[in-house]
């Protein structure tokens, strides 16, 4: 079933010529890549199927060996304690640290609401991502 919250996020960044595309055939996710200072990140928008709740997962903006996972949990920690608007996972499956946002959101402001939250998410990751990288490799 098509997601009007992701089509409204959709018509919203399309008119601020940002380039997103649904990735999946029920118009409920949708996919953007931005290149930050320090990284790039794609960032995907999954939206529930009463338009109540939008769920942001950041990914592919930090790789991490299996002989790191020690070092960055300790930076994950650091980085959960003092970012309120992001989590941040290390994923073992797929060897990356994931940046995570949980919303809810109404349909007559989703669009802009979550175009503030993947700003937010954008820069917090751009932020954090010296501490990940100066614990990786010191």
């Amino acid at each position: 079933m098509a997601s009007t919250a992701a089509k409204l996020f959709k018509a919203y960044m399309d008119s601020k010529e940002m380039n997103c595309e649904f990735v999946n055939d029920e118009e409920s996710v949708i996919r953007a890549g931005w290149k930050l200072d320090n990284t790039r990140i794609s960032l995907y928008f999954f939206f529930d199927e009463e338009d109540n709740y939008v769920h942001i997962d950041g990914v592919d903006f930090l790789k991490v060996p299996k002989d790191k996972y020690d070092l960055l949990l300790k930076v994950v920690n650091d980085c959960n304690d003092n970012y309120r608007w992001v989590k941040f996972v290390l994923d073992a499956e797929n060897e990356q640290v994931v940046a995570k946002v949980d919303a809810v959101i109404q349909l007559d402001s989703c669009a802009e609401e979550v175009y503030e939250l993947m700003v937010r998410t954008a820069q917090i990751v751009d932020d954090s991502y010296p501490k990940f990288m100066k614990a990786m490799w010191a």
